[in-house]
């Protein structure tokens, strides 16, 4: 005696099957997407010193340095760095973005670029934020201003607007 076994499958049990392969593989394409892209992050110290003045700087000079970290897998070229200072129009791009010695690109290697700026040059109490601009022109800022400052700022920028158009 031979038994005879027959599978059936129903449509519904294929189009779930496939309805659930194609979700995990958009999750899983969209997570590698995710962590594929640039994550630049802006820090910054006070007070720091530098130790060789074989390329331009002072060594009794307290400094502001500005690092550009890259913790992203994709490569950013970081070209300049700025300032914006409250009162003044504009950006005050730091001199170390056009310098030549500098590491513009950073990757997963080697993933910081630092900028230098003379502290006694600046009032770091009027810096509203530390930026960074890459080749394609995206900015990427530090906040240094508590949020509260910052929109009492904007409606002090917005009266002044009024008030000039009376």
């Amino acid at each position: 005696m031979s038994t005879e076994y027959t599978l059936s499958i129903s449509s519904n049990i294929v189009a779930w099957y496939a309805a659930i392969v194609a979700t995990i593989s958009a999750v899983i394409t969209f997570y590698q997407v995710w962590i594929d892209r640039a994550i630049i992050k802006i820090t910054y110290q006070l007070d720091m010193h530098v130790s060789r003045n074989d390329i331009g700087y002072k060594e009794d000079v307290e400094y502001l340095v500005i690092d550009v970290i890259n913790k992203g897998r994709r490569p950013k070229k970081i070209d300049k760095a700025y300032l914006k200072v409250e009162g003044i129009k504009g950006h005050l791009f730091l001199g170390d973005s056009i310098s030549d010695y500098r590491n513009k690109i950073i990757t997963e290697e080697n993933p910081t670029t630092t900028f230098l700026v003379e502290q006694s040059s600046i009032d770091f109490s009027k810096i509203l934020y530390i930026g960074a601009m890459d080749a394609t022109g995206r900015h990427y800022k530090k906040y240094l201003t508590p949020l509260h400052r910052r929109i009492y700022n904007w409606i002090l920028k917005i009266i002044n607007k009024l008030n000039s158009f009376v």
